[in-house]
Formats: C-alpha cells, structure tokens, sequence
C-alpha cells in the first residue's frame, strides 16, 4: 500500500523535558496506535506518572444512556485499564490550549515529515514508523535539537558528502551529549565539518574541553575551534588527494564512473583500495549506464541527475548497507524498471573482477 493514503501519526510529548517520547503510525487512530507509543515509553523511559490527553473514546468512554452512567468516567478502556494496572493516572480534556505542547508538536510533524519521507524514499507505513524509531530510539533530544537533525535530510553542501549517514548522526549525537551547551547553530556548525575519521584520527570530539579549559567558553573560542578543525581536515585530506590519483588506472570504466569513484574517496573518504573491493566489471556498469539512458529515450523522462542504479550499489556496499535483490530504477509517474542484473550477479561480477 502507499505513502499517499491518509495515515495517522500518534504521538506522546514529555512536558517537562520538552522531549517526543513515543510516536508511531497507523492508518487511523487506534488503540493498536496509542499502545505502540505506550510501549515505546514504557521500554525507553520507564512507567509514566500521567497521561494527559483528548476525549477519545480510546481513553476514555461514556455511556450514551445517561440512565446506565454509574460515574462521570464509568467504563474503563482497554487502555485505562492498561494504565490502571501500572499505576498510570490520565487526565482527559476536549480543550485544545491545555494541551499546548502536544498540539505544536503535531502541527511541526505535519509540515516536515512529509518532505522528508519523499527525500527518504519512504512509501509504506512500515517504513515510516522504521524512520521514527532510528531517529528517536532511547535517544534524549529536545524538540528544537530534535528539528536540527531532521533538517539535515534537505540540506546540502561542506567538504563531505556525509551529512546524513549513520555514523556522521551518532558522531554529532555524542557530541551533543558531550556540551549540552552548545547552541543549535553551534551544532549545525560542527556538523558541516565533520567526518568520522577525521574526528577519530585528531580526537576532535574532545580537544573542544581542552579548547574551553584554555581560553573560556566564549564564541571566540568556539571560532577557535572550527578554526582548528579546518586545519586539520586540510591536512588529513592530503592523503584522500593523492588516494584519488588512482582512479586513472580504472581505464576501462567510463569517465562518469571514475568521477564517481573519485568523489566517494574525496569526499566519504573511502580508501582507493576499499573502494576497487566494492566496483564489479566494467561491462556490468557500461550495460547499466546504458540501460539507464534507453529508459529515458523510452519514457522521455529526464534522468540525468539519477545516479545509475550499479553506482548506488557499490556505494551501499561500502557503507556495509543491504542491497535489493533486484535493483530497481523508479520515477514519480510509478515507472518501476528492473535493471540489467540481479544482486547475486552485481556481487559475481565483483568477485571476477578480483579474482
């Protein structure tokens, strides 16, 4: 089933921290919904001294016959009941101003998660809820923190091409955890700079204290800082440099695919060796290349900013990422074209290659 069908997203705020601790999709509000965010909290927070939420029949129901009410709240919910047996209070309101936190925080996922699941290539429920989960896990993240990560999905630029791979999220992660001080702006610009064997080469997640131990917690220090990282990254990229050179022996591959390769050594910093491990023959990547432009003579789409689906999989390999068991090209009209080889003939292919 697709993305394009109205889907619900349940959602729980803790109003002290500001913090999301719980969200889950389903296609409407449910029960099902309400116990996935519950058990999301439950097994990274612990149990919840309260709930406060809407009138919804799920939290709490009333009999339509004023004759067989017994109480205001006179029948437990399967949930209620749920949160009876933990010792969990709920307060129900229909007003939406006592619930200020939860309502912002709902009109924020409305306006961003959408274009973030198109440049995700998210299509089905399950893998949305999948992104919410590897986003938020047991991670502690305030909300506007919260937005800074998410933002990287649209943003563009800096020395690599790493802004929003999983080692550069969890690198940027313990930072943050490192100097809760640091500003969102302070954040994005550590961010803009880094990459995890730079950092892990010059220790630069911990020269910051050394940094504010010799000249204060100022922004000039912080100045001080990027200035240092700069340097370092200069100097650490002479080896990538020279690695890059390499790239002229691929003779047999096309000027495009050595570009590519040239620009995952330059700018992920994958060794020419690393990489050759991960190219199969030069006939699988001419075939796909060609493929690629057939489907936009046959469709008259414009795919030339589309990667040939053989250099994603080299790619995917080297960040030790699955690969489909049989590639794919799609575009937003729903063209879905198999490529030329399967995922056991792409990895073939490699292991001729070396041999």
């Amino acid at each position: 089933m697709v993305w394009r069908e109205k889907t619900c997203l349940h959602l729980a705020t803790d109003k002290t921290t500001n913090t999301i601790v719980g969200a889950c999709f389903d296609w409407q509000e449910t029960l099902n919904g309400y116990y996935h965010v519950f058990k999301q909290i439950l097994e990274n927070y612990g149990i919840s001294a309260k709930f406060k939420t809407d009138n919804r029949t799920v939290f709490n129901y009333l009999s339509t016959n004023p004759d067989k009410r017994t109480s205001d709240k006179d029948v437990l919910t399967q949930f209620r009941y749920a949160c009876k047996q933990l010792g969990v209070a709920i307060e129900t309101t229909s007003v939406s101003q006592a619930k200020g936190l939860i309502e912002r925080d709902n009109g924020t996922f409305q306006g961003r998660l959408i274009n973030e699941f198109k440049l995700n290539n998210i299509t089905t429920i399950e893998e949305a809820n999948k992104y919410l989960i590897e986003v938020l896990g047991d991670a502690y993240l305030d909300i506007d923190t919260y937005k800074l990560f998410i933002r990287q999905f649209q943003s563009f630029g800096g020395p690599y091409s790493v802004l929003v791979d999983k080692d550069t999220i969890k690198g940027i992660y313990e930072i943050y955890k490192m100097y809760p001080f640091l500003t969102d702006e302070a954040l994005r610009s550590i961010w803009y700079l880094y990459i995890r064997d730079l950092f892990e080469e010059y220790e630069l997640s911990y020269i910051l204290e050394l940094f504010i131990k010799t000249y204060g917690m100022k922004d000039d220090t912080f100045e001080k800082y990027l200035s240092y990282i700069e340097k370092k990254g200069s100097e650490h990229q002479k080896m990538y440099d020279e690695d890059a050179l390499k790239v002229s022996t691929l003779q047999d591959y096309s000027k495009r695919f050595c570009s590519f390769i040239e620009s995952l050594i330059l700018r992920k910093h994958y060794t020419f060796d690393k990489v050759t491990e991960c190219i199969p023959e030069a006939s699988l990547i001419k075939k796909d290349e060609a493929h690629l432009l057939d489907i936009e003579e046959k469709t008259r789409i414009f795919m030339g900013a589309c990667l040939p689906v053989s250099y994603i999989m080299v790619d995917e390999l080297l960040k030790g990422e699955s690969l489909e068991e049989r590639p794919a090209y799609y575009a937003s009209t729903g063209l879905k074209e198999e490529a030329t080889f399967t995922k056991e003939e792409f990895l073939q292919s490699i292991k001729k290659k070396v041999r």
